[in-house]
């Protein structure tokens, strides 16, 4: 089973785009456990964003904790920032 850590902001525009397309992504692929957690007003799921500090950095491509952020558990990738589903979910499988 693929796992994913979906790492939002409440109030975050870019992460409301992103809602129906992970919401799509779970259903269609039943194999995948997805995991949100919101960081703005929550700091303990900032602690455990910062665990993945590296993999956000090298795709991100500077320091920060920016939303929407997804940690492919599988692969120790990450992807930062609003995507297509098509590109959600190529990532997602590993591709």
């Amino acid at each position: 089973m693929t796992k994913i850590i979906f790492f939002l902001g409440q109030e975050c525009n870019h992460c409301h785009v992103m809602f129906p397309l992970v919401d799509r992504l779970e259903k269609e692929h039943q194999d995948m456990e997805i995991q949100r957690l919101e960081v703005w007003h929550h700091p303990e799921n900032v602690e455990t964003m910062k665990q993945y500090r590296e993999a956000i950095k090298k795709e991100y491509g500077e320091e920060g904790l920016p939303t929407p952020t997804f940690i492919n558990l599988d692969t120790g990738k990450a992807l930062v920032g609003e995507t297509s589903y098509e590109d959600l979910e190529a990532w997602a499988m590993g591709k």
